[in-house]
């Protein structure tokens, strides 16, 4: 009797020695498996970002469209930067226009009782062309003013004459 229970324990060894290896076998294809759809996972959430990224950035345009506003620089054509040009003040009388890309620029004096008259017609003569083409295209461009002197209302008188000429100040 002791070979045939020597028999039954060499059986059982053997049966255990093939279910320990089908055990690691198993454990090796599940972990393969996870980490197979980590790896989708993580591609799945960088997609998601990137979509999140996209639908947001259509929204915007979305909106834009929808009050039939659009800033020139986003046209296909590109003819407009997105900041067409650079108003200076240097002090309460001395301005400077510059147009962005370029050298093209414009320095003159407005004194204080006709400063808005002159700052919308020398505005709108230096820009004519963008301003033309905005009106064309049904856009707006953008100015950057910058304001060299510790007068905030003088900042703010010139953006009230970008605003009536149709012109947005960019904030930067």
């Amino acid at each position: 009797m002791k070979r045939g229970s020597d028999a039954m324990h060499y059986s059982l060894a053997e049966f255990a020695y093939i279910l320990f290896f089908l055990s690691v076998w198993a454990a090796l294809l599940v972990y393969g498996r996870y980490q197979a759809v980590a790896v989708q996972y993580q591609n799945a959430r960088e997609e998601i970002s990137l979509l999140t990224e996209e639908v947001n950035y259509l929204n915007e345009v979305l909106a834009e469209k929808e009050n039939a506003v659009v800033p020139c620089w986003r046209r296909p054509d590109k003819a407009i930067p997105e900041v067409a040009g650079v108003i200076a003040i240097h002090s309460s009388t001395i301005y400077t226009l510059t147009r962005n890309p370029g050298d093209d620029r414009d320095a003159f004096a407005a004194p204080p009782e006709t400063r808005d008259t002159i700052l919308k017609t020398r505005t709108a003569a230096f820009f004519k062309e963008e301003l033309a083409y905005a009106r064309e295209k049904n856009c707006y461009i953008r100015v950057r003013i910058e304001n060299h002197t510790n007068d905030f209302s003088l900042y703010k008188g010139m953006a009230q004459v970008l605003a009536g000429l149709g012109i947005v100040v960019v904030n930067e």
